[in-house]
């Protein structure tokens, strides 16, 4: 308090000194001091700045143009194949402990997705609305996840708009959004299957405990999981 009293005293009226102010009214052995640590400083006030958004800020509104063709451009020019990549991910529900037929219709879902985001239109199936409901696809911001991670918060907009098509285009939104549904569906049937006395096997105790369950918490009404349970939320983020 006394510092502020002092600085507001000497017209800082927030008590908000420059780095340059201080070192000026140090005396030899402080500046010194002062001098060594001031690298130290810099780093700190940098990750303050980069915690609370304002980090580059003072940066010319031109280069940040140019920074944000460059990231779309080189994004068109890596990334437009990227699909075929994922075309594996649908069979990560086999390796999870689902079925070939469930492997299957996470593809086949995947590749809806795809032809959805191509027409603009997202799917509007049971599932899919469920996934919604519980956040495992966005609901609001259809076909941009991708566009998001692949950008940067300096972004203008016409840079952003051709960003976001880019994964439109590719299909890898819609086949991610695709994918991601179909494996809510697998982790559902999992659930159910090793929670029931009649189709459970020796191991289900074991893998219900991998998802954070007992066959207890598991309570079926007219034949569903309670999605409103957080513990069967957790279990199926899980999975």
């Amino acid at each position: 308090n006394g510092f502020k009293k002092a600085m507001i005293a000497a017209g800082y009226p927030n008590g908000e000194v420059p780095i340059d102010k201080i070192a000026a009214g140090l005396s030899e052995p402080a500046l010194k001091k002062f001098v060594e640590f001031r690298p130290q400083l810099r780093r700190i006030q940098r990750s303050i700045m980069a915690m609370e958004g304002t980090l580059g800020a003072d940066v010319n509104p031109l280069i940040r143009k140019m920074t944000a063709g460059i990231i779309v451009y080189e994004n068109m020019r890596l990334l437009t194949m990227s699909l075929f990549s994922q075309i594996i991910d649908p069979f990560g529900v086999i390796v999870r402990g689902g079925t070939v037929n469930q492997a299957f219709d996470t593809l086949k879902r995947g590749l809806q997705g795809v032809v959805a985001g191509w027409r603009g239109k997202p799917l509007e199936d049971a599932m899919t609305k469920l996934a919604m409901q519980l956040g495992i696809i966005d609901a609001g911001n259809f076909l941009n996840s991708q566009g998001q991670a692949y950008s940067s918060v300096f972004m203008g907009k016409t840079a952003k708009w051709f960003n976001d098509r880019l994964f439109r285009w590719n299909g890898v939104e819609g086949f991610s959004q695709g994918t991601r549904v179909g494996a809510m569906v697998a982790a559902i049937s999992f659930i159910k299957t090793h929670s029931d006395p009649k189709t459970a096997n020796q191991h289900s105790e074991r893998y219900l405990k991998e998802l954070g369950l007992t066959a207890k918490d598991v309570e079926l009404a007219d034949g569903e999981l309670d999605y409103t349970n957080k513990k069967i939320q957790d279990a199926i983020f899980r999975w």
